[in-house]
């Protein structure tokens, strides 16, 4: 059974990182942690089962307009998978676990700027 859950934009994006890590390294893993930690928040208050084994995972974008490019908005989906590890909603991160990351952009959405993310076991061996 798929698990849904929906998490706000905006969060920060490859071209904010770059921009803090120029600053100074720290700044970088300060915001790391506190936004890694919002998202495990959000997904335990959601009261998931966890999922074992190998899943794929779909992110449906709904930002609150057009201005940034898409490749830039996906870098999010470090914080929410690291957040969905932290939450033990998935396993892990890595190639043993995620077998399909799928990003699909939709239209924005002013009033509700948002990610939502399916995740999808993979039937077992």
């Amino acid at each position: 059974m798929a698990l849904r859950f929906t998490f706000p934009l905006p969060m920060p994006q490859l071209n904010d990182v770059i921009r803090e890590t120029k600053q100074h390294w720290s700044k970088y893993a300060k915001s790391k942690k506190s936004h890694t930690e919002a998202i495990a928040f959000m997904a335990r208050a959601q009261r998931f089962t966890p999922i074992e084994g190998e899943v794929d995972i779909m992110f449906f974008w709904r930002p609150k307009n057009m201005r940034t490019d898409p490749d830039n908005s996906v870098h999010a989906q470090k914080y929410i998978l690291d957040g969905l590890v932290t939450a033990g909603v998935i396993e892990g991160d890595g190639y043993k676990i995620i077998r399909v990351l799928q990003h699909e952009f939709l239209p924005p959405d002013k009033e509700d700027p948002r990610v939502e993310v399916v995740i999808v076991p993979r039937q077992k061996k």
